[in-house]
């Protein structure tokens, strides 16, 4: 076979196993609908285990409650509540790109060749022996003719389909990086105002501290932010859903992040698993009003009025992030439907 017929067949191969990976990626990427209906809100979402033969490719294990419970070991949700409770990032989290061709040529795990090479050579084995048969037989290729047009079609649809989600996916992750930025910008706002609020008593020196009951509000209020964002990410990622769990929530208690009367109450409360991060701000801010009529804070009513309007606005950007994340799941089973 000459050059220009083999580099034919090699790119026809490359876009089959392309087309087909990433329709086999969205297919496993995409939930089942039974998890967002309304008999199940009060059950866990899936985890998703890494195949053995595949470690970029999850497959979702549909699991109840009561074996996800048993699934969770005490190590693992220690690693999860370190990693929660870490003042840094272990690793940048968006590593400095190098246009470089010789670096980006240089890495091959993580890629699309990576990726689609051992499907493309089968396809291109396959569009081998096809064309032999075709040129050894003439009269096949004719019963096929129609095949040429049929195919175009579809691959003009399904890459025009993967091409649209791969925009409505990147538009996703861009307005849920600009609601968490947000959501972090409202909290430093919280806790700037509480502390500037505070009772404080001077020193001999012009210096001044907190009075010891406003310091304790104030470690009470640290502590409800950091039980929030825990129980908040954790309702929207799977990778952190152990920690919604009795076992995980026990766990919490035991490492100081709630006392034992608060995980009764979050237990006891009439709401989905992935809502209780609300009950948390209701606490902060009957905190701030108990506070400021025992007189630990300064202010008067505009004060409280600031605060609510704050803490509602964190509940507004917290919530927001889950419709973000249903949206996505969305545009995929629609995609999947669809065909592609």
């Amino acid at each position: 076979m000459t050059p220009k017929l083999m580099r034919s067949l090699f790119f026809l191969g490359l876009s089959i196993s392309l087309i087909s990976e990433g329709s086999s990626l969205l297919q496993s990427a995409s939930p089942k609908r039974e998890v967002y209906n309304s008999h199940a809100r009060n059950t866990f979402p899936p985890f998703s285990s890494v195949s053995a033969k595949r470690l970029t490719r999850r497959h979702m294990v549909f699991t109840p409650p009561d074996t996800f419970e048993s699934l969770s070991t005490q190590s693992m949700i220690d690693k999860l509540l370190d990693e929660c409770l870490r003042t840094s990032a272990r690793r940048p989290i968006m590593v400095q790109f190098n246009p470089s061709s010789s670096f980006i040529w240089s890495k091959w795990k993580g890629t699309v060749f990576a990726e689609t090479w051992k499907s493309g050579v089968r396809h291109v084995l396959w569009s081998a022996f096809v064309f032999c048969v075709f040129t050894r037989y003439p009269r096949v290729k004719q019963v096929f003719a129609g095949f040429n047009s049929v195919w175009t079609q579809l691959l003009t649809v399904t890459l025009f389909t993967l091409t649209f989600y791969l925009n409505e996916a990147y538009s996703v992750w861009r307005k849920c990086l600009t609601t968490c930025r947000m959501l972090q910008g409202r909290m430093n706002d919280l806790v700037m105002a509480l502390a500037g609020f505070s009772q404080r008593v001077d020193n001999k020196d012009g210096s001044s501290e907190f009075t010891p009951s406003s310091r304790k509000i104030l470690e009470v209020v640290a502590r409800y932010i950091r039980l929030f964002n825990i129980l908040s990410y954790a309702s929207l990622t799977r990778s952190h859903r152990p920690l919604l769990t009795p076992q995980g929530m026990r766990r919490m208690e035991n490492r100081g992040l709630m006392t034992g009367k608060e995980r009764h109450l979050l237990q006891k409360i009439p709401v989905p698993v992935t809502q209780r991060h609300n009950a948390v701000l209701m606490w902060i801010l009957r905190i701030v009003i108990d506070g400021r009529k025992a007189g630990h804070m300064e202010g008067g009513f505009g004060f409280e009025q600031q605060m609510m309007s704050k803490i509602q606005e964190i509940r507004a950007q917290a919530n927001s992030m889950e419709r973000y994340a249903a949206a996505d799941s969305l545009i995929r089973e629609l995609l999947i439907e669809n065909g592609c």
